[in-house]
């Protein structure tokens, strides 16, 4: 069975309201999947994270559409067992951060924003990269 995504239209609804069951918005990539232990190849938008990035208001519900092409190309960072942030260069540097369950059975969103050179040097310094 093929793992699907949610539309950007659903991702919208979802960021308004106040549902609580994770939704689907993009695919793990293959060697994500594998270096951060996850069973799951969908990532999930908790409503936590769905709050948490009103404090980032340069993330819509239509950067999610992008969001895909940031974890396929994206520079990868690994410094945690089950945990990987993912840069792409656009314009301006984008993160997202994704976090695996400790069962694997699960990934999730922790974080989707802009980053800078700064944070990316400490991130890889932290990593062990840098």
């Amino acid at each position: 069975m093929k793992a699907t995504v949610t539309r950007q239209a659903e991702i919208v609804q979802f960021i308004a309201s106040d549902a609580t069951e994770p939704i689907p918005v993009a695919l793990v990539p293959l060697d994500i999947q594998q270096r951060i232990g996850s069973l799951s190849g969908v990532v999930l938008l908790s409503r936590y994270t769905a709050d948490k990035q009103r404090k980032h208001p340069e993330i819509t519900a239509e950067s999610y559409t992008w969001l895909q092409s940031l974890l396929d190309q994206g520079d990868r960072i690994y410094d945690k067992k089950h945990h990987v942030t993912v840069i792409h260069h656009r314009e301006q540097p984008y993160m997202a951060v994704l976090k695996a369950t400790t069962s694997g059975a699960e990934v999730y969103l922790q974080s989707f924003r802009r980053t800078d050179a700064k944070n990316i040097a400490s991130l890889k310094r932290r990593s062990g990269d840098g």
